[in-house]
């Protein structure tokens, strides 16, 4: 329903440049009370976007993350000047879901409510915001894998572009009409969407750390530890494609900044050992 007001919203009231307040959608984060405003559009509302974050924090609703989820990305087009907001605050709150998936991947333990292949859903919402706001329509998912024109099969790649598209994006909606380069919205969300980087390849360097570990198929709760290394390798092969140089960056800053928690972790705990003493650490032993 939220889904078709949105869409209706967008094509029964024109965009108005300055329409958009972006304190609104602050107070969404801030923690100001929130009201619904008949004024504004539902983009616009703090109740929206307080919404969406509220629900993927709740981890007893983790079966109804994906909706949430597919709703954002199928209103992407319609969102205006309200999507740097939007797609930040969303992509943000995605990559804390998945940090603790990589803390609790390999655990049979359920925390919170159960939601089959949780980790795949969560990489796809994330790879198709993302790719939304850094990619232009006509880049795929690979576009670097040579073509062979002898071939009648069809590239993977290009197949699950193809499906992303058909059900991610809002019936009789297509996305190449929305001219993303001639918008002064559209470059702004990607130049904060590329300076967020480090954080989105963090999050994700850490499920791909836990993937890597495990031997052989493994089938978990939150998914199938194939399927989830093809997802990562999806999301982020465009992305180093297409945007090299901030994508190199931004593995430089994540690796930068582990290195430095590792190094303090290290050094606080052979501080602590030094200060303790032979005595205390001999009673640690019984």
């Amino acid at each position: 329903l939220i889904n078709s007001l949105i869409i209706l919203e967008y094509h029964v009231f024109p965009a108005q440049d300055g329409a958009a307040n972006p304190q609104q959608s602050a107070s969404a984060v801030s923690g100001e009370p929130i009201a619904y405003t008949p004024t504004i559009l539902i983009p616009q509302q703090n109740m929206f976007l307080s919404a969406v974050l509220s629900a993927l924090r709740h981890k007893n609703m983790k079966n109804l993350h994906q909706n949430w989820c597919n709703m954002v990305t199928s209103c992407l087009p319609y969102f205006g000047e309200n999507l740097r907001q939007i797609c930040m605050s969303v992509v943000h709150q995605i990559c804390n879901n998945i940090e603790k998936i990589a803390d609790t991947y390999k655990s049979d333990e359920l925390f919170g409510e159960l939601a089959a292949d949780y980790a795949i859903t969560q990489l796809q919402s994330l790879a198709i915001i993302c790719h939304y706001c850094l990619l232009d329509t006509s880049q795929t998912f690979n576009q670097n894998v040579p073509s062979n024109n002898n071939s009648t099969v069809a590239n993977p790649s290009e197949i699950l572009n193809n499906l992303m598209n058909a059900f991610f994006s809002p019936i009789g909606c297509d996305i190449s009409m929305f001219s993303k380069q001639n918008t002064d919205y559209y470059q702004s969300v990607r130049k904060i969407m590329l300076s967020h980087m480090p954080r989105i390849i963090a999050s994700v360097a850490k499920l791909w750390q836990t993937i890597v570990t495990i031997e052989g198929n493994y089938n978990g709760i939150y998914g199938n530890s194939k399927i989830v290394k093809q997802q990562l390798m999806e999301f982020l092969s465009p992305i180093s494609v297409h945007h090299s140089a901030s994508f190199l960056a931004a593995i430089a800053v994540a690796w930068h900044e582990r290195k430095n928690l590792f190094t303090n972790v290290k050094s606080y705990s052979t501080h602590q050992y030094t200060r303790e003493g032979p005595e205390v650490r001999g009673m640690k032993g019984f």
